[in-house]
């Protein structure tokens, strides 16, 4: 949940990290094959972290947004959205709209109830600059890891991490 008003879920998460277990070991100067299975974790935890920090998808998924009222344009969240599936309201009726924009989508529609909105979002490829702050965090973990808990996801990102992704953010567009 994102805020009071608004709610957002993963229905299909993305089924391949846009950075390779290969691609972390490699910048972290690691040969060993024996802690593959904590990078991989960290490289999940690292993305999932950053798409939260800036409000993007960096890999292709299907969400769901929920708005309890949605009666002004809202950006869809997560984008670049590639595909709008359905857009209902709480009685599943279909609603029309209209979705503006190119890899970030206004989405303008009436409900006085509340809106569903189900759509495939995310980047095919990541760019490089969102590639590079999920290798610095993967490295910052990976030396840090006595602060690391897959329980416990602060959601914190180190200074570098959130120095490379922030020219990235549109989390201020939909309140997050």
């Amino acid at each position: 949940m994102i805020n009071s008003e608004f709610q957002i879920e993963i229905v299909t998460d993305l089924t391949t990290e846009p950075v390779t277990l290969q691609e972390a070991k490699d910048y972290m100067r690691i040969s060993s094959d024996s802690e593959n299975d904590l990078i991989e974790e960290l490289i999940t935890s690292a993305r999932e972290r950053i798409e939260k920090f800036t409000g993007l998808s960096l890999g292709e998924k299907t969400l769901r947004a929920y708005w309890f009222y949605f009666h002004i344009p809202q950006e869809i969240p997560y984008g670049p959205v590639t595909l709008i599936d359905s857009v209902v309201n709480d009685d599943d009726v279909a609603l029309e709209y209209t979705a503006r924009g190119l890899q970030y989508k206004m989405l303008e529609a009436y409900s006085t109830v509340g809106l569903t909105i189900e759509y495939e979002a995310g980047f095919a490829v990541a760019p490089k600059g969102l590639k590079l702050a999920i290798l610095k965090q993967v490295s910052t973990d990976y030396e840090n890891r006595e602060n690391y808990s897959i329980y416990d996801q602060a959601y914190e990102l180190s200074s570098d991490a959130k120095r490379q992704a922030q020219p990235y953010c549109r989390n201020t567009l939909f309140g997050i």
